[in-house]
Parts: structure tokens; sequence; C-alpha cells
């Protein structure tokens, strides 16, 4: 796991999400929800790949714009 190997603990996974739609699309509900959670609970969000959360620069700076 990507956490046991790079980060400093103590960590926690508070939840997981799986979009199965692609990074182009903008109809992402599971990516939706993980975002609302960080926000909420101010939780950093892991990505598998980039290219996965989204194709579109702009659309990946405004998510860590906010």
């Amino acid at each position: 796991m990507f956490l046991d190997r790079f980060s400093e603990g103590p960590y926690e996974v508070i939840a997981e999400y799986q979009d199965i739609g692609s990074g182009g699309e903008d109809n992402r509900p599971e990516l939706t929800k993980a975002l609302a959670l960080a926000r909420k609970t101010g939780a950093e969000l892991l990505v598998a790949k980039l290219d996965r959360l989204s194709r579109k620069v702009s659309f990946i700076a405004k998510i860590m714009g906010r």
C-alpha cells in the first residue's frame, strides 16, 4: 500500500471510493463524494493515478485550488 511505503504515521484511511468512469468524464458521483468528505474532514485525497482523476488540467487545478 502506498501509505505504508511513503507516508509518515500515524495515518488512518477514513473511506475508499472507486469510480468506474473515465478520467475524461465530468459526471463522477464517487469522486464528488470523496471530495466532499475530504473537505469536510480536512483529509487528504489519495488517487491511484492522476490521469484517472481527470485528463483536464483545468479540472485538477480547480480541485487543488479549493
